[in-house]
């Protein structure tokens, strides 16, 4: 519908003798009798319903493997969020075993940790040396004198 007679007939004049869709369109002015409806035939009515039915079915398919689809992303990134989380879990349980490690290692043979403010003098880390040493010499000789008596027993 146009608001008057010129705007139609622009619209023929620009529109007839055009292709669209591969086809080639033929435009004219309506007479006000001409009937343009086209009667379907009952084959070609129950052919047009059939493609129609078969078109919604596809689509209702397509849904349910796209749905189908999601799910098994969804499920897929779950997995890689686990695993994500095993391997920063894993690399947290690596860093701290390095850490305790590092601050066993870190300890002096007496058990404490070492300190760099350094409160003892010179004199006391050579009693502590010293000490350490006689009790590496006693249980040196405690082991060879249990061995030799163990050998003596049998």
């Amino acid at each position: 519908a146009f608001k008057d007679s010129e705007a139609a007939d622009g619209a023929v004049m620009l529109m007839n003798g055009r292709y669209f869709g591969g086809r080639m369109i033929n435009a004219d002015t309506w007479d006000g009798k001409t009937d343009y409806q086209i009667e379907e035939s009952e084959m070609e009515r129950d052919e047009r319903l059939n493609k129609w039915s078969e078109f919604l079915e596809d689509e209702e398919e397509a849904k349910t493997q796209k749905d189908s689809n999601e799910s098994s992303t969804e499920m897929l990134n779950n997995v890689d969020k686990t695993s994500t989380n095993i391997a920063d879990l894993e690399e947290e349980a690596t860093t701290a075993q390095s850490n305790n490690m590092k601050d066993w290692n870190d300890e002096s043979p007496t058990g404490s940790p070492n300190s760099t403010d350094s409160t003892n003098s010179d004199s006391e880390d050579d009693e502590n040396d010293e000490s350490q040493s006689n009790n590496r010499k006693d249980r040196k000789n405690r082991s060879t004198t249990g061995s030799s008596n163990s050998t003596d027993s049998t």
